[in-house]
């Protein structure tokens, strides 16, 4: 019986979304240490979470202002000892600090957006995205809640959303990484490979490293493409800089797929 060649344009839509979120953590750590900006203190209800463009430039210093002075000093000192906590690795730590400084402080935007951050790390998408909810409704101003929400969203392969709520904050996307990584995982996931392309590029050009996982992204794209041979480069990159690393296997599998359809 024959065997039925492998559809390689299916396969890397799907298996780019699947992969990443094994791997959230790394990411996950990326995004806290690049969180910036007031912390909210608005009492929120998930439910009525919206992304709102708007909301983002609405702000100004006074409402700032406003904000910071409601926050009761010992729920600021809960959230700074939960980001040392994450900081550190220390995550049931960091969860018990920001679960504290919410019962000093219920809607507290930035403890609510730490949550979120360890929900998406344990793989509790769906928690993940109501606390990340629940921290932009409270404060527009956490712009990097909306990158763990759009990962959060690829995780869940819910593309379009993902792509919302990245391009919610532009300011972000023009100067880190993570925003063009993840908008590369929903163009591919929604099987747009140029776009996904052109964002892993920016991504590879923006990260001060060369993350093993950039390559993986590409070569998704690039088999989306048809263009075997440079995806193939990728894979043979990631196997021989990061031969024992976190995307060895993944990058191991595609290349023998590929191998195969060449006999």
């Amino acid at each position: 019986m024959p065997v039925q060649p492998v559809n390689l344009r299916r396969r890397c839509a799907a298996s780019f979304a699947e992969v990443i979120p094994r791997r959230i953590s790394g990411t996950c750590l990326c995004i806290l240490t690049l969180l910036a900006g007031p912390f909210a203190t608005a009492q929120a209800n998930q439910d009525d979470a919206r992304l709102n463009p708007q909301a983002l430039t609405a702000s100004n210093s006074a409402t700032v202002s406003v904000r910071e002075l409601a926050v009761p000093r010992a729920a600021k000192q809960a959230v700074d000892a939960a980001t040392d906590a994450w900081q550190k690795q220390q995550w049931k730590k960091a969860r018990a600090q920001a679960t504290r400084a919410l019962a000093l402080y219920p809607g507290y935007g930035a403890a609510l957006a730490l949550l979120g951050y360890l929900d998406l790390q344990d793989g509790a998408l769906e928690q993940a995205c109501a606390n990340l909810r629940r921290a932009i409704a409270a404060d527009p101003d956490l712009p990097l809640a909306y990158v763990a929400l759009g990962s959060a969203y690829n995780s869940m392969q819910r593309y379009e959303a993902a792509l919302e709520a990245l391009s919610v904050f532009p300011s972000v996307s023009a100067d880190t990484w993570q925003v063009h990584y993840e908008q590369a995982r929903a163009f591919i996931g929604l099987r747009k490979y140029e776009l996904g392309l052109q964002e892993i590029n920016s991504s590879q050009r923006l990260a001060q490293q060369d993350p093993a996982v950039l390559r993986l992204g590409k070569a998704h794209a690039l088999l989306g493409l048809h263009r075997n041979a440079e995806a193939a480069a990728e894979l043979e990159t990631i196997v021989r800089k990061q031969p024992n690393g976190p995307y060895a296997s993944d990058a191991q599998s595609l290349l023998a797929i590929l191998r195969s359809q060449k006999q």
